[in-house]
């Protein structure tokens, strides 16, 4: 029973996590930003930038993230809770990149935190898939 708990947990935690990266991909962000502007409106580079910034760190997705968060790291084991807390850091520094930002290289900062958001999250996937089916 204990193992189905811990493969719900997992499970929830890693739809809310790409959830929210999806939610704060800059890249699509963009596109769909400037998608949005009426045909024949030309908005500068720095007006789109700063709807996506604004858009990131309005991201509703990153409160989803913290009740399967926690639930993973009550069911274990450390190397899944580990795996998790690491995709929360990154969560928060995506959230959070305009206050740790590089004032010259915003988008930068952004695009770099976002990739570390997907990486740990493939590691969580990885680790909690080695758990889970493993024969222990």
């Amino acid at each position: 029973m204990r193992r189905q708990h811990q493969r719900d947990a997992c499970a929830a935690f890693l739809v809310a996590a790409n959830s929210y990266a999806d939610e704060t991909n800059p890249i699509p962000l963009y596109g769909d930003i400037l998608r949005s502007y009426p045909s024949g409106a030309t908005p500068s580079h720095r007006q789109l930038e700063q709807q996506v910034f604004d858009s990131v760190v309005s991201a509703s997705g990153f409160e989803q993230l913290r009740g399967p968060a926690a639930v993973v790291g009550l069911e274990g084991p450390n190397q899944v809770a580990h795996a998790a807390k690491q995709v929360m850091q990154c969560a928060v520094e995506v959230r959070e990149f305009q206050t740790r930002r590089d004032a010259l290289a915003p988008w930068d900062s952004l695009a770099g935190a976002h990739e570390r958001l997907v990486l740990s999250i493939a590691h969580f996937s990885a680790v909690s898939s080695d758990h889970l089916n493993s024969r222990h």
